[in-house]
């Protein structure tokens, strides 16, 4: 029984943590003016899948890769995502802060 409650109480900590961690975000975005649409839409999306390629988020917005790439990258300046791997090309977005919640020892 002990092991039940520890479990639930861990379940709430990462519920609440998700939730401050998305209102903080969703403050960036709505900040971020004209492509604030786009980011949200991108951002939405990363709960199912934290991760995101510049090919990747120019089929969900039907944007070029250029323009999806400089949305990518401001949402890496407002520390929302991070390049996975520092490459120049086919370049990978992790949202690593919503990882690393459940990551927590």
């Amino acid at each position: 029984m002990t092991g039940i409650i520890e479990t639930a109480r861990e379940a709430v900590e990462i519920a609440r943590s998700i939730a401050a961690l998305r209102e903080e975000d969703l403050k960036k975005i709505n900040a971020m003016g004209r492509t604030s649409e786009n980011a949200l839409a991108i951002y939405e999306g990363l709960f199912d899948k934290p991760t995101i390629s510049i090919e990747e988020a120019a089929r969900k917005l039907g944007a070029s890769p250029a323009t999806s790439s400089r949305l990518l990258e401001r949402l890496c300046e407002e520390n929302i995502l991070s390049n996975l791997d520092n490459r120049k090309r086919k370049k990978v977005f992790i949202y690593r802060r919503s990882i690393d919640l459940f990551n927590k020892d």
